[in-house]
This record gives structure tokens, sequence and C-alpha cells, in this order.
């Protein structure tokens, strides 16, 4: 497996504006029509393909250690179809650490798969965000977040074959 060993890493909050990036080529010739959708048996499933050839697999689990949280230990994959090893982007989402998630993310990463370039959407557990509103009181805190960002920055590096094989 080759990788490229060009590595930019940032990302976007309600602080600053940035994004986190990794590229490396996916090695596949396979051809995969139609969204995979994995379900609670690790099996993935056909769904619907996005009229602009863009491959669309969702609610991916990066984590599934013991203290995994079933909704925000996922990713979302947008591929563009058609393109040969194309770079892939990290997207990690808004919100200051303590609001959004992959799922508002959706039209942004079909965009950039447009454009030829691979995307990964991650959810991770959030902080309390009280000083937004009382109401969310419940959250991990620092640094658990970017625990949850290197689980799926790893899971994406140790399953390129397997993104290739299903997927590509």
């Amino acid at each position: 497996m080759e990788f490229n060993t060009k590595l930019i890493f940032c990302f976007l909050s309600l602080t600053f504006l940035s994004l986190c990036v990794f590229f490396f080529p996916f090695q596949s010739t396979a051809t995969t029509t139609g969204v995979l959708i994995e379900n609670d048996n690790n099996e993935y499933s056909e769904g619907y393909t996005s009229e602009n050839e863009i491959k669309e697999i969702f609610d991916i689990s990066y984590y599934k250690g013991k203290d995994a949280d079933p909704i925000k230990h996922k990713l979302n994959l947008f591929l563009p179809d058609k393109v040969e090893n194309p770079p892939v982007l990290l997207w990690i989402h808004g919100g200051a650490w303590a609001f959004g998630g992959r799922k508002y993310e959706t039209e942004l990463a079909r965009n950039i798969a447009k454009q030829g370039i691979a995307v990964a959407v991650i959810s991770y557990r959030l902080s309390p965000g009280t000083w937004r509103d009382p109401k969310f009181d419940k959250g991990v805190q620092h640094p658990e977040h970017i625990k949850d960002v290197a689980r799926a920055f790893s899971w994406i590096y140790q399953n390129t074959n397997m993104i290739n094989t299903h997927f590509l």
C-alpha cells in the first residue's frame, strides 16, 4: 500500500475556520454502484447513488470499544466515482467541540467529492455547551474530542484496503 506523506491538520470550529486534510491514494480497480450503509453486524447494504456519480456510505463505526458512543463514533464517506487513487479529506465538523455533527456536513462533502477528492466526515463526542444553553449540560472534557479524531484517522488509515475492495 502506498501512502502520500502530505499531511495538513487543523479543524473547523466556531472560533476559527480551517479543515483537517490528509492525502493518500486508494489502490483499487473494483467498481461499486449505490450507497452502502453499515448495519449493527458490520455488514453493508446498498442504498442509492447520487446523480453526480458519488458513492456515499453512511454511519460507519470507527470505534467499537466498551466506551464507544453508538452515534458519535461514526463517519460518513463520500467517494468520487471513476477517480483512480483519489486523495482523502478527513473533515471534522465545527461547533466549538460542543455542537454539530457529521450530518450537517453532507452537502459540503458532496461538493468536495465532485471535485475528485474522497471525504470522510466524522462525528466526535461533544463537550457540555451550557455557555450557549443550560440544557446542554452533558458531555466529555478535552482531550476526549481529539482522541475521537485520532481514532477516526486511525480507522481510515487501517481500513484503506477494505475501502478499496468494497467501495471503489
